[in-house]
């Protein structure tokens, strides 16, 4: 729901089928330290160019304080959409 105050950490790329993304509150603050293989550790936001990260590095991140507002110019309705793309009551 676009109402939901929350944020999802999305791993790209694991090598773990255990690393999965994570949904946590909107007003967390996500702290990361570097403590693996040094030189081969990259950050990648929003499609932006990759930083190379090194050991002992730390990465906090959280919600910026700005909102953006979107505009749907559509009638149907999210769960409209939803139904429709993913199939959702159909055998």
């Amino acid at each position: 729901m676009p109402s939901v105050n929350a944020m999802l950490v999305t791993p790209i790329c694991p090598h773990l089928l255990t690393i999965r993304p994570i949904v946590v509150p909107g007003e967390s603050t996500i702290s990361i330290h570097v403590v693996g293989v040094p030189n081969e550790i990259y950050l990648t936001v929003d499609g932006q160019e990759a930083v190379q990260l090194k050991l002992d590095d730390y990465v906090h991140f959280r919600r910026s304080e700005s909102a953006v507002r979107l505009l749907r110019h559509s009638p149907n309705g999210l769960f409209s959409v939803l139904r429709s793309k993913l199939k959702w009551g159909e055998r």
